[in-house]
């Protein structure tokens, strides 16, 4: 997403970074590199506690549980 041509300031996508290069980003304080971990993984992860806890709800919470545990561990 860049910014509108001719302002001068010039904003680099998230979308085409690397995992890795999206942590170091959000340990740098950029959340949109955050939300693009969770786009990326909030799915799959959801699959997966849904299909060992049984209980939507359940996974609904444990999901918010890791994403926060990530968000945690990154701003160190």
């Amino acid at each position: 997403m860049n910014a509108p041509s001719g302002s001068g300031v010039v904003t680099l996508t998230v979308r085409g970074r690397t995992d890795e290069a999206l942590v170091r980003a959000i340990r740098g304080g950029d959340l949109r590199a955050f939300d693009e971990l969770y786009r990326r993984y909030a799915d799959r992860i959801f699959g997966f506690l849904v299909r060992h806890v049984h209980d939507r709800t359940e996974a609904e919470d444990l999901l918010q549980d890791v994403f926060m545990t990530c968000l945690l561990y990154t701003s160190d």
